[in-house]
């Protein structure tokens, strides 16, 4: 990762931050060779993976966790018992400082990186959802609104598969463990922010703590359940907590194993989950909501 003269962080600092969030140390893995490593994926496994997934219905374990987490919000709601914001750590310590100076500056600059190829991603997404649109009936125009119970379910198992892709990908340059390590930590952190959406989004069916950093779709589906707002009020909060989420792990990511192989990831990911997109038959308005709201904008080489 080549760093700037207004970015000026040592590769230790960037180390120390890595460690953390992968649970341990992570040796960046050299991009000629992550490229060759990435080249020789193909997606027959993650057919084989997709094979009995439903887009827009929910497995009995997951309509169970529904039901009974439901009824927890609604008793929750009925007794006017606030949410309470996790309490954070107080950073007591110089060390503590400079972790969060360097983790701002770093989102600061990778946020100056996506926005310089904001306008040439969209213009590739939006070439080839055209494509798909060719292949539909004509209909009306669709708005960013998810206006019923299917769609809310459906986007978010698009999302889970989205983030099983990039762990998949993500696995094949660094061992399992630390990557699942780093996939609950953003989690974690970005349920800090969308108390609202993600409450208890990392639980299981049986209140455990989901470790490889997938969300538990029944709970989340039920906190939006609880929350009484216009349905478009509604869909903007739970497109920027899944984006927020994504968004963490690809920042994570960066810092692993550069910005180079990043893109590389990415652009795997996004070809993949665009072939899966199509097979599913889903509708454009959610490949539009998934690719424009939740996806982070960042780089796709043209052409993939």
């Amino acid at each position: 990762m080549v760093l700037d003269d207004d970015f000026k962080i040592s590769m230790d600092d960037i180390k120390d931050i890595v460690s953390e969030l992968f649970g341990e140390k992570i040796e960046k893995v050299d991009e000629t060779k992550a490229k060759e490593i990435l080249k020789q994926e193909n997606k027959i496994s993650l057919d084989e993976d997709l094979a009995n997934i439903q887009i827009g219905q929910l497995t009995q374990e997951e309509e169970k966790i529904l039901k009974d987490y439901e009824e927890d919000v609604k008793k929750e709601s009925e007794n006017k018992i606030e949410i309470k914001e996790e309490t954070q750590i107080k950073e007591t310590t110089d060390i503590n400082a400079l972790k969060k100076k360097i983790e701002e500056e770093m989102r600061e600059k990778l946020r100056k990186e996506f926005e310089e190829e904001r306008v040439k991603k969209r213009e590739e997404v939006l070439k080839k959802l055209d494509e798909i649109k060719e292949t539909e009936k004509i209909q009306q125009p669709q708005v960013k609104v998810l206006t019923n119970y299917s769609e809310k379910i459906s986007l978010l198992q698009i999302f889970e598969q989205s983030q099983n892709i990039l762990k998949n990908l993500l696995s094949k340059l660094i061992k399992r463990n630390p990557v699942e390590t780093m996939f609950l930590k953003t989690l974690e952190k970005a349920m800090q922010k969308h108390q609202d959406v993600l409450r208890k989004a990392d639980f299981n069916q049986f209140n455990k703590v989901r470790v490889d950093g997938s969300i538990e779709i029944g709970r989340v589906a039920a906190n939006l359940n609880s929350i009484y707002m216009p349905e478009d009020k509604k869909g903007i909060k739970f497109f920027n907590a899944l984006h927020d989420i994504f968004e963490e792990r690809l920042i994570a990511i960066e810092l692993a194993v550069g910005i180079e192989t990043k893109d590389e990831i990415i652009s795997k990911l996004i070809g993949q989950m665009e072939e899966i997109l199509k097979t599913k038959n889903i509708s454009t308005k959610l490949i539009n909501i998934f690719m424009e709201k939740i996806v982070p904008s960042t780089t796709m080489k043209p052409g993939e």
